[in-house]
């Protein structure tokens, strides 16, 4: 007995194999070739989402209403990993999972929060990359736990641009100084002063 070589599809592959099947319309082989987690944005429509279900609504209105649609592809734009490197607090490899942090962290009717980006030196490679250092003053007030934190750091910042719309590819942050402090007793009481708040305020949920 022999054994076929497995064949593993590589990223290219799968992308060409979803558009050759989309230029036949071919809606189920398109769509076989689809992440469970892809993100759909057309801007002509006005249509943001995500998951399969969006983006089978969309290329089968699409060839259901042209029937006759020849469909080419001049370009396609691979735009990688999404890295997002906040040292302590994590590195992400999609947003979500950042979003999420900030919103069982941030969004607390206990928390104020200031983050104000400045002094951006963006520098472009190209029509479609770009880069940037930023300047960000943060500081956070917790009516819960008595505390404030200022932090100040610098966003090192990696863009792509899709659809017309600028997006960040990657972003790491590079702590420069940080203040934490307690009023819990009445009075404004230093607990750490450092580079970073690492080590006085964890985000583990």
């Amino acid at each position: 007995m022999t054994s076929s070589p497995v064949v593993e599809s590589t990223q290219a592959q799968i992308v060409q194999s979803f558009l050759d099947a989309l230029a036949r319309h071919d809606v189920e082989a398109a769509m076989a070739a689809v992440d469970p987690r892809v993100t759909v944005t057309v801007h002509p429509l006005g249509i943001r989402g995500t998951g399969p279900g969006v983006l089978n609504d969309v290329i089968t209105d699409l060839v259901r209403a042209f029937p006759d649609l020849m469909i080419s592809v001049s370009r396609v734009i691979a735009t990688g990993d999404v890295v997002i490197d906040m040292g302590h607090v994590g590195v992400f490899r999609d947003r979500e999972g950042f979003a999420e942090i900030y919103r069982t962290f941030g969004c607390q009717p206990f928390i104020l929060d200031m983050h104000h980006g400045a002094n951006p030196e963006i520098e472009f490679s190209d029509d479609s990359h770009a880069r940037a250092l930023w300047a960000l003053e943060y500081r956070n007030f917790n009516t819960q736990a008595k505390t404030v934190t200022f932090v100040s750091l610098i966003y090192h910042d990696e863009y792509l641009k899709q659809g017309g719309e600028w997006k960040i590819a990657k972003t790491r942050s590079e702590f420069k100084t940080a203040l934490h402090c307690s009023y819990a007793a009445g009075t404004l009481e230093s607990q750490l002063v450092g580079r970073s708040v690492a080590g006085a305020v964890s985000y583990e949920k």
